[in-house]
């Protein structure tokens, strides 16, 4: 493989049966895990964002390519891929396993044992990894930037300068504090969005995305302009619920942008048109928009 190709993002796996299988023995393990410590708080923070990040990254591996590849009948999953996922379920179960003392290490004072240093420098790696997969090179090349900004920092002049850091001090702040990988976007996402995601692809299986769309084409379905107008009402209905803009365009765009093509829409149009009312579906009140928890987050205030 050319090293050019590693810099590129890779795709959504078709996966075989067996694997679709597996996948979705994984996903009820990593709702059951959620639904127990998300609502009450039977697992402590620092644990249950650790055990999303891992299972999130397990299933990054198991259900994208590593680059952009033609998409096959049915794929398995190679043994590379495997062996990552595998590292990262074990990387989770070592910080429930050793939960007591992690909660309540000093970081920075505290050394790092040869366990902690593998733990460590294997979410940060692999975090790169899926973030590659995932969203692609640019963003990857943003990251990395600023962790080499970590160790030259000493030698830049002027108010570019800090004073350093060591590879001991940056793995420990990334991964045992709430300042690195498991900080306040994980905290809102293992929480607040994963429970009003949950809640909106429950509600879809049961029939719900069907019953908004019946009703927003009750409303529109005779007007000028009427599939767009539905597309618009559907995704306004079923994203005060949802509280996800994918999640939205996903269950509503599946029938709204077919609709539309139909019926001499553009495809660039009709995309447009789902997202659009998708995106905007999010802040419609009450306001279930997964940003809208994070922003409370971040500042502190009340919801």
């Amino acid at each position: 493989m050319r090293l050019g190709l590693f810099f590129k993002e890779g795709r959504r796996r078709k996966l075989s049966p067996l694997w679709s299988r597996i996948v979705g023995v994984l996903v009820v393990l990593f709702a059951a895990v959620e639904l127990y410590g998300a609502p009450f708080g039977f697992i402590d923070s620092f644990i249950l964002r650790s055990l999303f990040v891992s299972f999130a990254i397990t299933l990054t591996f198991i259900c994208y390519t590593p680059i952009r590849t033609e998409p096959g009948q049915s794929e398995n999953v190679p043994v590379p891929d495997i062996l990552l996922a595998c590292i990262s379920l074990a990387a989770g179960a070592y910080m429930v396993l050793n939960g007591a003392e992690l909660v309540t290490r000093w970081t920075g004072v505290d050394p790092l044992t040869p366990a902690d240093w593998a733990v460590t420098a294997t979410f940060v790696l692999l975090t790169l990894e899926v973030t590659r997969r995932t969203v692609g090179p640019v963003l990857l090349g943003i990251i990395l930037v600023f962790i080499v900004y970590n160790f030259v920092g000493e030698y830049l002049p002027g108010y570019f300068g800090h004073r350093g850091s060591t590879m001991e001090v940056f793995l420990d702040r990334m991964v045992y504090t709430y300042d690195g990988i498991f900080g306040t976007p994980v905290g809102v996402a293992c929480t607040y969005v994963f429970m009003f995601v949950l809640f909106g692809q429950v509600f879809n299986a049961a029939g719900g995305g069907n019953f908004f769309f019946r009703l927003a084409a009750s409303i529109a379905g005779r007007m000028r302009g009427g599939p767009a107008k539905i597309c618009v009402i559907a995704s306004a209905l079923y994203g005060t619920l949802s509280g996800s803009p994918v999640s939205d365009v996903v269950t509503t765009g599946s029938i709204t942008i077919p609709l539309m093509k139909r019926l001499g829409y553009g495809e660039t149009f009709s995309g447009a048109v789902a997202a659009s009312a998708c995106s905007g579906a999010s802040i419609l009140p009450p306001i279930m928009g997964t940003a809208a928890f994070l922003m409370v987050d971040v500042a502190g205030i009340p919801y």
